[in-house]
């Protein structure tokens, strides 16, 4: 009997350290995560890949990582390595909703669009998610870059009830109304989106001046050449990066000659 309870207390004990060897190792994990995103937060790229991958060694079945390093991925263009992590995080969580909305924008950015378009409309279908609008931002991006310009802008009219000053949804806003010929109503978002893109930026990234390209397009065929070419001036002068840099250069040598 004595050799009994020996044996049952030393499994006992052994169990009992096993899971408090676990328990300390998952508090571990769960650090390096922390440390990543705050890391992520300031813009100190290598960093957080570190720490991700260190938490992921500890822990390598925890959605929530997978999430978070698919997200870093996305963010320096690397949409095979994202599409990888966030199919591994629905692997272990199905119902990780913030997970599918991304893995469908990473799916259309690796030209799989309706397998994108799927995974963004069966996230759409969970009535418990608590960011409903960042299934529309997606589907209103995807939709603009395919230029169906009626749908997008349905979907970033719907955002913009939540967040009626962020930039980057104003803009895509304000563009999708534009290619549809609305103008004026374009014009409405861009004026005061100027004041939001330069006053509410992330920390790690310039401030996006395109309002300005978009506003002196729409003075242009109003026929404010003055307007038109004063904003493309600010335009050119305060852009860093813009796709429509080069566009812009030409615009205002031909507006200078006609005007």
């Amino acid at each position: 009997m004595i050799i009994f309870f020996k044996y049952f207390f030393l499994c006992f004990l052994l169990l009992f350290m096993s899971c408090a060897s676990r328990e300390k190792q998952n508090k571990k994990a769960e650090l390096h995560h922390q440390l990543a995103l705050s890391y992520m937060k300031k813009c100190q790229y290598p960093a957080a890949l570190g720490e991700l991958e260190k938490a992921m060694e500890l822990k390598p079945k925890q959605p929530v990582f997978h999430h978070s390093i698919a997200l870093l991925y996305f963010q320096f263009k690397k949409y095979n390595k994202s599409v990888h992590h966030f199919k591994e995080a629905l692997r272990i969580n199905p119902k990780f909703t913030d997970a599918r909305v991304h893995l469908g924008r990473s799916l259309m950015e690796v030209n799989q669009w309706k397998k994108g378009l799927k995974e963004l409309k069966k996230a759409q279908e969970d009535l418990t998610y608590r960011y409903p609008e960042n299934v529309h931002t997606h589907l209103g991006v995807a939709y603009y870059s395919k230029k169906n310009f009626s749908q997008a802008e349905k979907h970033f009219s719907i955002v913009r009830t939540v967040k009626k000053e962020e930039c980057s949804i104003a803009l895509y806003h304000a563009k999708s109304l534009f290619y549809m010929g609305k103008f004026q109503k374009a014009l409405d978002i861009l004026e005061p989106a100027k004041l939001w893109c330069e006053t509410n930026v992330p920390l790690c990234s310039t401030p996006p001046v395109d309002s300005y390209y978009f506003a002196a397009l729409i003075y242009f065929r109003k026929g404010d050449k003055e307007k038109a070419i004063s904003h493309l001036k600010i335009f050119l002068d305060k852009a860093k990066e813009s796709v429509y840099l080069e566009e812009a250069k030409k615009k205002l040598k031909m507006w200078k000659e006609f005007s």
